[in-house]
C-alpha cells in the first residue's frame, strides 16, 4: 500500500498542478487572482487509471452528488447524526467523510470562507468542480481538508479528508475531491468537465460546444493551434503522431462516457486550421469520418 500511495502521490501532483496552471492561464492574468480553479473528473480519472487503482462511485444518501471513493478506503457502517458517509483505509491511516453542515441565514461560499478564515481555517480558494461551486479549506486544528458544496438554503454538504500531514492522504484528498460530480449528468455537464480537462494540457485554442433537446443530445470539440493552416499544414511530416493524439484523446472521452453512463451523448471532435476556415481532422460517432490527407492521396 505504501508503494501504491507514493505513485499515486507523484500523479496527483503532476495532474492537479498541470491542471490548476493552465486554468488560471486560460483565464488570463487579470482574473486569475479571483477566478475559481477548476477540476474535472477526464483529468482524474487519467490519473486513477495511471496509477492502477480500482474504485467505484458512490451516490451521498438521495442527493444528485457522487463521489468516487478507491477501494483501498471501505465504507463506515456507523456514522454520527449529521454524517452522510464516511469511508476509511484499513489501518484507519486515512478517512473520508461527508457532513452536512448548517448555517444561519443563506450565505455564499465567499461568506463561508470569510467564516472559516476567521475561525483560523486557511483557504485554499474557490473551485468549479464537475458542475459544483466549492470551496476548500485546510483546518490545522482537524488535521482536515474540506470540500464545501452548498446544498439547500443555509445548508452545505462537507467533504473532508483527514489527516492531512501525512503526504499520502494530503495526495489521495487532491485526487478524490476531484471526481466529486452530479449524480445525473447532463449534456452541459459533461462538455464543461471536458472543457475543464482540456485546460489542464491543451495550451493552444478551443471551443467546446453542445446541444440538448429531443433531436441533439451532443458535444462538439473544435481544436487548433497558432500557425497551423492549409499552407503550413503542408509542411508537418509527423501527420500520423498529430492525428493519433487527437484519436487517442477522442477515444478517452469515450470510454469515459461508458463509465459516465452517457452513452446517448454523440461526441464530435474536428482539428481545424488557426483561422478555424479548412478542417484537417474530423471524429464522430465513434471513428474518423474526414482525413485531409488521406482524402487527397
Amino acid at each position: 500500500m505504501k508503494k501504491l500511495f507514493a505513485l499515486l502521490l507523484a500523479l496527483v501532483m503532476l495532474f492537479a498542478l498541470s491542471a490548476t496552471a493552465m486554468a488560471e492561464e486560460a483565464k488570463g492574468s487579470d482574473d486569475t487572482a479571483s477566478a475559481p480553479k477548476t477540476l474535472s473528473w477526464f483529468t482524474a480519472r487519467r490519473g486513477i487509471q495511471q496509477a492502477e487503482l480500482t474504485g467505484e462511485f458512490y451516490q451521498i444518501q438521495d442527493l444528485d452528488i457522487d463521489i468516487w471513493v478507491p477501494d483501498l478506503l471501505q465504507p463506515v457502517e456507523e456514522v454520527s447524526e449529521n454524517t452522510f458517509c464516511a469511508f476509511e483505509a484499513e489501518n484507519k491511516g486515512a478517512v473520508i467523510s461527508v457532513n452536512h453542515l448548517t448555517f444561519d441565514g443563506q450565505p455564499e461560499l465567499e461568506d463561508v470562507e470569510k467564516m472559516a478564515v476567521d475561525q483560523g481555517s486557511v483557504s485554499d480558494g474557490l473551485f468549479w468542480i464537475n458542475g459544483f461551486d466549492a470551496l476548500v479549506l485546510e483546518t490545522k486544528a482537524e488535521d482536515s481538508l474540506s470540500v464545501i458544496i452548498m446544498i439547500t438554503d443555509g445548508g452545505a454538504m462537507e467533504f473532508a479528508f483527514a489527516p492531512i500531514s501525512n503526504p499520502d492522504v494530503y495526495s489521495l484528498a487532491s485526487l478524490v475531491m476531484s471526481t466529486i460530480q452530479h449524480h445525473t449528468l447532463d449534456v452541459e455537464d459533461v462538455a464543461l468537465m471536458i472543457d475543464a480537462d482540456l485546460n489542464s494540457f491543451w495550451t493552444q485554442d478551443k471551443n467546446v460546444t453542445y446541444s440538448d433537446d429531443d433531436k441533439d443530445r451532443s458535444i462538439h470539440i473544435a481544436m487548433w493551434e497558432d500557425g497551423v493552416n492549409a499552407e503550413t499544414i503542408k509542411d508537418i511530416n509527423n501527420w500520423d503522431e498529430v492525428k493519433n493524439a487527437r484519436i487517442g484523446l477522442y477515444n478517452d472521452y469515450m470510454d469515459a462516457f461508458d463509465g459516465l453512463g452517457v452513452k446517448d451523448i454523440a461526441l464530435g471532435l474536428d482539428y481545424i486550421s488557426e483561422d478555424q476556415d479548412v478542417t484537417f481532422l474530423t471524429l464522430e460517432n465513434g471513428e474518423v469520418t474526414y482525413d485531409a490527407f488521406a482524402d487527397a492521396a
